[in-house]
């Protein structure tokens, strides 16, 4: 491996996103090359204390209440999903079918397919 290619790879390199075999192309390169060892010095303390002063500055932060709330809400979504539409429509015109709609939620284990068949036969017997 010559100092282009090593200069081409250093930063894969550094953040060890290089293949094996790079990687002892690229070390073989290092043990005898001062200036690419140099430049891989230089990098690797650069990339440090970008790393030091984001992970200070990240310590630091804190969101607005704002948007401390709206992380709430949305984490609050991811939990609790909104049921898909003909569920939704269902509850309305049924609400004595909780346990059916129940189970199309998934609240017993249910393949897809028969989740939907229940549904569409639920949906023709209700004459809709």
């Amino acid at each position: 491996m010559n100092c282009q290619e090593v200069h081409q790879l250093i930063i894969a390199y550094i953040d060890g996103e290089v293949a094996s075999s790079e990687r002892t192309l690229i070390q073989a390169h290092l043990a005898r090359c001062e200036p690419c060892r140099r430049e891989l010095a230089a990098l690797s303390a650069i990339q440090s204390r970008i790393s030091w002063s984001l992970k200070d500055k990240a310590a630091q932060a804190s969101p607005s209440p704002q948007a401390w709330s709206r992380l709430q809400v949305r984490l609050a979504e991811q939990e609790h999903p909104a049921a898909p539409w003909p569920l939704t429509w269902l509850k309305r015109i049924a609400p004595d079918v909780g346990p059916i709609s129940h189970l199309l939620q998934g609240g017993m284990t249910m393949k897809k397919g028969l989740a939907f068949a229940t549904l569409m036969a639920l949906m023709i017997a209700l004459g809709t």
